[in-house]
């Protein structure tokens, strides 16, 4: 097959262009420190690439709200310790009271205490969140528990407290419903805590000694705190291993993406040196090729 002059003039020439445009292309790769910028440069990686940031971007919103979950339950556990110390105080006091050798100034100055007792589970039972929602809210309600003129503290929020979304559609309770922490709820099964206490303080002030039912009710309420307490620990530790799981999942979709889009920088200047020198050896062709011609031309 022969070869003409002008075939392999447009053949170096096409040579250097593409040679040109190869070297321009690595060397944007390296400057920007990205081998994949367009759809055109690899339609199949770029496509894996966006799937990789897409589901990304779900498990960023996921750990955000494990974080959230982790702060409100962290924060319940904190409020239901401190629940738990007053109710051991109250149990303190109640034991003592139930001697019905104390006086009539002891047992005042025992519902005094009892009353300071009541007065701060109360501001504990409506404490809030993070997110400026009752830690022992429902679901609808913006305070937990409210108090009549007669003092009577009965549950504002009704329903169970809205979960939290982790990711592929699990969901976590990041706060408890008042009532099965202080009762005072629709349901009998769980101790009313405000109306024990209320009640052994009428009992005191009345010169009657704690009664058994006080001290049971008191009883019963510690139990049902500390059964909380534990539900929110589990969460709790089901929230860190999921964090934990998304931790995971990061580091290994990181490693995908950066060996589907980030430059090896030394391959690349490897290949860029390897383009250059190809290039200079194409263009000095060329040039040969268009002198000897120029020359034959004269001739």
């Amino acid at each position: 097959m022969r070869i003409t002059t002008s075939q392999m003039f447009d053949r170096l020439n096409g040579q250097m262009g593409s040679l040109s445009v190869g070297a321009d292309r690595i060397q944007t790769q390296i400057s920007t420190g990205k081998k994949l910028v367009n759809p055109s440069d690899d339609a199949v990686a770029y496509l894996r690439l966006t799937d990789l940031k897409r589901t990304g971007a779900d498990h960023e919103a996921a750990a955000t709200n494990a974080k959230l979950a982790n702060m409100v339950l962290a924060q319940t556990d904190t409020t239901l310790s401190s629940v738990e110390s007053e109710l051991q105080r109250a149990q303190e006091l109640a034991i003592a009271a139930s001697n019905g050798t104390m006086n009539a100034d002891n047992r005042a100055s025992t519902a005094e205490a009892l009353e300071s007792i009541l007065d701060q589970l109360f501001v504990l039972a409506n404490t809030r969140d993070a997110r400026d929602q009752p830690v022992f809210g429902g679901a609808t309600g913006d305070v937990a528990y409210v108090r009549d003129a007669g003092g009577v503290i009965t549950a504002a929020g009704t329903g169970e407290p809205a979960a939290i979304p982790l990711s592929d559609g699990a969901t976590v309770r990041a706060s408890v419903p008042g009532a099965a922490v202080f009762g005072a709820g629709d349901d009998p099964s769980v101790n009313d805590m405000f109306a024990t206490i209320s009640g052994l303080v009428a009992e005191l002030r009345s010169g009657q000694p704690a009664s058994q039912a006080s001290m049971d009710g008191i009883a019963a309420s510690l139990s049902n705190v500390g059964a909380t307490r534990a539900s929110v620990g589990a969460r709790m530790l089901r929230v860190d291993m999921e964090m934990t799981r998304l931790d995971d999942l990061g580091l290994a979709r990181e490693e995908m993406r950066s060996g589907i889009e980030d430059t090896d920088i030394a391959s690349a200047i490897t290949e860029l040196q390897k383009t250059l020198t190809i290039l200079q050896a194409t263009q000095a062709s060329f040039g040969k090729l268009t002198s000897t011609n120029l020359f034959d031309y004269l001739r």
